[in-house]
This record gives C-alpha cells, sequence and structure tokens, in this order.
C-alpha cells in the first residue's frame, strides 16, 4: 500500500476484528487464551499480506486492518473466518477463540502509522453486529462487493453510529449461503432492525439468572457477562450495599441486563 503521509485523507476498505468473549476467556485460562490468539494472529498475519492489506494495529484482541480495496477487504475476510474455524477445531472447545468481523469503505484520515474517521468508527461499529464468526458489512462495501463476490449477502437494517450524522445500512455476508445480490433495504425495517437496537447476546440468560441470585452480591455473574471493570467493585462493596445486586436480579429476570458488547441477554437456553 502506499506510504502514509501525516494527516493525508483517503478512501479505505477499513476491516475492525474483534474476539467474543475474550474478557471471560482471560479470567479463566489467560495463558492459554494468550497462546491461542498469539497462533490466530500469526495466521491472520499471513491473510493480510496475501490479500496485500496493511494491519493497521492491535489492541488487546482486536485488530484493525487497511486494504486499497473493498474486495481485497471482502477477499481477506471471507478467506480468514473459514481459516480461523478450521484451526479452532485443532483446540479444545473451551480454548476457542472466534472473532466477528466489520467492514467499511470509508474516509480516513492518517495519524502516524495510525488511520482515524468515519470509515474506521463505522467498522467498529459493524464488527459489533456481526454475528460470532461472521461478517457484517456497509452498504458503501456492499455496492462494490455485491455483484463481483461469490458470496450471499442478507440485510440487516439500519444502525445508528457514535459522531456519524446518518444511519448506516448493514449487510451480513454469507460465506456458505446462496449467492448473490439481496433485496434493496427497506423504507421500513421491521422492529427487529430498527436503527440502534443491537442484536441479542449469545450468553445465557438462564446461567446468569442463576449466577446472579447464588453469587451475584460478589459480582461473579457480572465476570459471566464479560464486565470485570464492574464485577470487581461488586464484589468489594457487597454488591454495592445490595443495592447493584437487587437491581441486576431484576434486569435479569426482565432481560434487560446487558454483556460486555451491550447487547441485551434475553435467551434463557
Amino acid at each position: 500500500m502506499a506510504r502514509n503521509q501525516q494527516g493525508e485523507r483517503r478512501l479505505a476498505a477499513v476491516v475492525a476484528m474483534d474476539i467474543e468473549g475474550y474478557t471471560a476467556h482471560m479470567v479463566d485460562d489467560e495463558i492459554g487464551t494468550l497462546e491461542v490468539l498469539k497462533g490466530h494472529r500469526a495466521l491472520l498475519k499471513d491473510l493480510i499480506k496475501t490479500h496485500q492489506g496493511r494491519l493497521v494495529g492491535t489492541a488487546g484482541d482486536s485488530l484493525l486492518i487497511e486494504f486499497s480495496s473493498a474486495i481485497r477487504a471482502i477477499e481477506f475476510a471471507s478467506a480468514s473466518q473459514p481459516a480461523l474455524k478450521k484451526r479452532n477445531k485443532g483446540i479444545p472447545a473451551a480454548r476457542r477463540l472466534e472473532f466477528r468481523t466489520g467492514i467499511n469503505l470509508g474516509g480516513v484520515i492518517v495519524d502516524g502509522d495510525d488511520i482515524v474517521g468515519d470509515g474506521v468508527n463505522i467498522a467498529a461499529r459493524l464488527q459489533t453486529l456481526a454475528e460470532v464468526g461472521g461478517i457484517c458489512i456497509s452498504q458503501s462495501i456492499y455496492e462494490q462487493v455485491s455483484e463481483k463476490m461469490p458470496l450471499g449477502f442478507e440485510f440487516v437494517g439500519e444502525r445508528t453510529v457514535k459522531n456519524v450524522a446518518e444511519p448506516v445500512q448493514v449487510y451480513r455476508a454469507v460465506i456458505d449461503g446462496p449467492l448473490g445480490r439481496v433485496a434493496a433495504p427497506v423504507a421500513s425495517p421491521d422492529s427487529n432492525t430498527q436503527a440502534g437496537t443491537p442484536p441479542p447476546s449469545a450468553v445465557s440468560n438462564r446461567s446468569c439468572f442463576i449466577s446472579c441470585v447464588a453469587l451475584g452480591v460478589l459480582g461473579v455473574h457480572r465476570l459471566y457477562l464479560g464486565r470485570p471493570k464492574t464485577a470487581v467493585p461488586m464484589f468489594f462493596t457487597g454488591g454495592g450495599l445490595v443495592i447493584w445486586w437487587w437491581a441486576d436480579i431484576f434486569a435479569a429476570a426482565s432481560g434487560t441486563l446487558n454483556d460486555e458488547k451491550g447487547r441485551p441477554v434475553t435467551s434463557w437456553f
């Protein structure tokens, strides 16, 4: 890719990747999790090079990657998820790490070796909307690749992005599904795809509720949700003098308790 010029503005295909439940994995087995992460990153770095991308940075479990075209970005993503799935097969189930991927084509600003701007913000937001092991793309990516890639695409709906004025049209790339374009976005998506509504969490509300009732005063259920920063204060304050504990029991019972990604924990199975 072209050499960076400080303050340069350019169009880029940005890929944001993040591991599902990484905090919980670290709590359970820090050394083992880092070992698996190291292997996954090595695999991804090879694929980034193969598809002529640039690894902008890593922070914890996340990766930010820049490509010069939407085609190269989606080729990388559609190759990386099956490769990661294959590698996970050789790892014990409890230690497997699965990525979510978001891709956006938009303007970025060069800041040293980093890139910032709406193009990056939208890719990061799309990543949080993707299914585990899945890929979510923006309208700008969809328009570039829908008729050129051997993938299927499903319209998810409109989503809002912090500090971005207009809602973002979101699509899911289906690696193993029917090929081709999807219908154009409808003017009024159904209630499950309204702007700003996050998808439900994969965490079991039943397990969360039981841990909340049994050990919630110690903040154990928040560790289960991947929220250690709030679990620690609960542990040392007796569940916030019991107030936080009771509030979380009510939230878990009513399906309004959220996981580390801000997704509601609604499934009881």
